[in-house]
Protein backbone atom coordinates (compact mmCIF):
# COMPACT_ATOMS: atom_id res chain seq x y z
CA UNK A 1 0.00 0.00 0.00
CA UNK A 2 1.68 3.20 -1.17
CA UNK A 3 0.81 6.35 0.78
CA UNK A 4 -0.69 9.23 -1.15
CA UNK A 5 1.39 12.35 -1.32
CA UNK A 6 -1.01 15.21 -0.75
CA UNK A 7 -0.22 18.39 -2.60
CA UNK A 8 1.40 21.12 -0.52
CA UNK A 9 -1.90 23.01 -0.67
CA UNK A 10 -3.91 20.09 0.70
CA UNK A 11 -1.31 19.43 3.38
CA UNK A 12 -1.45 23.10 4.42
CA UNK A 13 -5.25 22.98 4.38
CA UNK A 14 -5.29 19.88 6.61
CA UNK A 15 -2.88 21.59 9.01
CA UNK A 16 -5.10 24.68 9.13
CA UNK A 17 -8.22 22.58 9.78
CA UNK A 18 -6.62 20.78 12.72
CA UNK A 19 -5.26 24.09 14.10
CA UNK A 20 -8.64 25.78 13.62
CA UNK A 21 -10.48 23.06 15.51
CA UNK A 22 -7.77 22.98 18.20
CA UNK A 23 -8.34 26.69 18.81
CA UNK A 24 -12.04 26.20 19.52
CA UNK A 25 -13.18 26.17 23.15
CA UNK A 26 -13.88 22.48 23.82
CA UNK A 27 -13.28 20.01 26.62
CA UNK A 28 -9.73 18.64 26.87
CA UNK A 29 -10.90 15.13 25.96
CA UNK A 30 -12.18 16.26 22.58
CA UNK A 31 -9.34 16.02 20.00
CA UNK A 32 -9.40 18.36 16.97
CA UNK A 33 -9.24 15.36 14.61
CA UNK A 34 -12.59 14.16 15.94
CA UNK A 35 -14.25 17.49 15.10
CA UNK A 36 -12.63 17.75 11.67
CA UNK A 37 -13.74 14.25 10.66
CA UNK A 38 -17.24 14.79 12.05
CA UNK A 39 -17.69 17.96 9.97
CA UNK A 40 -16.22 16.28 6.90
CA UNK A 41 -18.50 13.29 7.45
CA UNK A 42 -21.56 15.54 7.40
CA UNK A 43 -20.42 17.26 4.20
CA UNK A 44 -19.02 14.31 2.28
CA UNK A 45 -21.87 11.95 3.15
CA UNK A 46 -24.17 14.30 1.22
CA UNK A 47 -21.96 13.87 -1.85
CA UNK A 48 -20.81 10.26 -1.58
CA UNK A 49 -23.06 8.73 1.06
CA UNK A 50 -22.03 7.33 4.42
CA UNK A 51 -20.41 4.28 2.82
CA UNK A 52 -18.38 6.52 0.51
CA UNK A 53 -17.18 8.63 3.41
CA UNK A 54 -16.34 5.56 5.49
CA UNK A 55 -14.41 4.05 2.60
CA UNK A 56 -12.31 7.19 2.10
CA UNK A 57 -11.65 7.55 5.82
CA UNK A 58 -10.75 3.87 6.14
CA UNK A 59 -8.28 4.11 3.27
CA UNK A 60 -6.86 7.34 4.73
CA UNK A 61 -6.32 5.65 8.06
CA UNK A 62 -4.68 2.63 6.41
CA UNK A 63 -2.29 4.93 4.52
CA UNK A 64 -1.59 6.92 7.68
CA UNK A 65 -0.62 3.75 9.52
CA UNK A 66 2.17 3.20 7.01
CA UNK A 67 3.51 6.68 7.77
CA UNK A 68 2.73 7.05 11.50
CA UNK A 69 2.69 3.72 13.34
CA UNK A 70 1.27 5.45 16.46
CA UNK A 71 -2.02 5.75 14.59
CA UNK A 72 -2.65 2.00 15.10
CA UNK A 73 -4.89 2.84 18.08
CA UNK A 74 -7.36 4.76 15.91
CA UNK A 75 -10.38 2.78 14.75
CA UNK A 76 -13.32 3.75 12.55
CA UNK A 77 -16.75 2.97 13.96
CA UNK A 78 -19.62 1.79 11.73
CA UNK A 79 -21.10 5.29 11.72
CA UNK A 80 -17.81 6.76 10.46
CA UNK A 81 -16.71 8.29 13.74
CA UNK A 82 -13.22 7.73 15.09
CA UNK A 83 -12.37 5.88 18.29
CA UNK A 84 -9.03 5.56 20.06
CA UNK A 85 -7.88 9.14 19.62
CA UNK A 86 -6.99 9.54 23.30
CA UNK A 87 -4.39 6.80 22.96
CA UNK A 88 -2.39 8.94 20.52
CA UNK A 89 -0.63 10.66 23.39
CA UNK A 90 -0.25 14.35 24.04
CA UNK A 91 -2.02 16.98 22.01
CA UNK A 92 0.92 17.68 19.70
CA UNK A 93 1.22 13.99 18.75
CA UNK A 94 -2.53 13.72 18.26
CA UNK A 95 -2.59 16.85 16.12
CA UNK A 96 0.32 15.57 14.00
CA UNK A 97 -1.49 12.27 13.37
CA UNK A 98 -4.65 14.26 12.65
CA UNK A 99 -2.90 16.30 9.98
CA UNK A 100 -1.69 13.13 8.26
CA UNK A 101 -5.11 11.47 8.35
CA UNK A 102 -6.91 14.58 7.11
CA UNK A 103 -4.35 15.31 4.39
CA UNK A 104 -4.60 11.70 3.18
CA UNK A 105 -8.40 11.98 3.20
CA UNK A 106 -8.35 15.23 1.22
CA UNK A 107 -5.85 13.80 -1.29
CA UNK A 108 -7.98 10.69 -1.85
CA UNK A 109 -11.10 12.79 -2.24
CA UNK A 110 -9.27 15.01 -4.73
CA UNK A 111 -8.60 11.91 -6.84
CA UNK A 112 -12.36 11.62 -7.33
CA UNK A 113 -13.64 15.18 -7.46
CA UNK A 114 -10.55 17.33 -8.02
CA UNK A 115 -8.61 19.57 -5.69
CA UNK A 116 -10.61 22.70 -6.51
CA UNK A 117 -13.89 21.06 -5.48
CA UNK A 118 -12.28 19.59 -2.34
CA UNK A 119 -11.16 23.08 -1.37
CA UNK A 120 -14.65 24.43 -2.01
CA UNK A 121 -16.24 21.71 0.13
CA UNK A 122 -13.84 22.53 2.97
CA UNK A 123 -14.60 26.25 2.84
CA UNK A 124 -18.33 25.56 2.62
CA UNK A 125 -17.99 23.36 5.73
CA UNK A 126 -15.78 25.88 7.58
CA UNK A 127 -17.02 29.29 6.36
CA UNK A 128 -14.97 31.09 9.04
CA UNK A 129 -11.69 29.50 7.99
CA UNK A 130 -9.42 32.11 6.39
CA UNK A 131 -8.72 31.36 2.74
CA UNK A 132 -5.00 32.04 3.08
CA UNK A 133 -2.70 31.11 5.89
CA UNK A 134 -1.20 34.25 7.34
CA UNK A 135 2.55 34.52 7.03
CA UNK A 136 4.52 34.47 10.24
CA UNK A 137 5.99 37.81 11.31
CA UNK A 138 9.47 38.41 9.99
CA UNK A 139 12.32 37.72 12.33
CA UNK A 140 14.50 40.74 13.04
Amino acid sequence: MIPKHPSPELLALATRLIAHEAAQQRPQNSPPLFHVTEKLRNSIARLAGTAGFNSLLSRSLALTRTIVPASQSVQIQLDGSLHGLKELGDRDDGDAVGVVIVSQFLALLAEFIGEALVTQVVFDTWPGLPRQQTAPPEQQ
